[in-house]
């Protein structure tokens, strides 16, 4: 099994800042989004884009990280899921921020059996990095997947096991 560890993405010029920009859409920055990137495979080497995209091919596990307030973090992160998704139709995308019993309700919202209103609701994911975050940079990447025939598992423990 091939597995690209963590790719660290430093995402200039923005560099490590907080929420004090406005919570773009991933959409509204995804056209111009690789003038804004440099890719380091754990090496601190810098990699090129399409060499990027040609490692994500040949791997059998991507692993992402983010910045929670970052608006081009996530759009990279939505270009990731969709590359992967067209390349490797009904794939699985396992979520940290949904937890394992939240998975019912994840799978009625990607049936069509309850809208991202219910959703939201139920699994209490309004805002992560700010309001409207959830909106703006989670639940286009869960649509990415779903859209495409993958499945996306809510991957993290219960918090009520976690504040055991």
């Amino acid at each position: 099994m091939k597995c690209i560890p963590l790719i660290t993405c430093l995402l200039l010029p923005f560099g490590c800042s907080t929420s004090q920009h406005s919570l773009q859409h991933i959409d509204d920055v995804s056209l111009e989004l690789e003038q804004h990137l440099t890719i380091e495979n754990g090496t601190q080497k810098v990699l090129p884009i399409p060499l990027f995209w040609e490692m994500l091919d040949q791997s059998d596990v991507i692993i992402l990280g983010e910045l929670h307030d970052h608006v081009i973090g996530h759009a990279f992160q939505q270009q990731v899921v969709r590359h992967v998704m067209t390349s490797f139709p009904k794939r699985t995308l396992a979520l940290e921020m949904l937890e394992r019993d939240e998975q019912m309700v994840l799978d009625d919202y990607c049936d069509g059996l309850i809208d991202k209103d219910v959703f939201v609701k139920k699994t209490g994911s309004t805002s992560w990095a700010g309001e409207g975050s959830w909106d703006r940079w989670y639940l286009p990447i869960i649509d990415v997947v779903n859209e495409s025939g993958g499945r996306v598992v809510a991957a993290n423990a219960p918090r009520r096991y976690v504040r055991v």
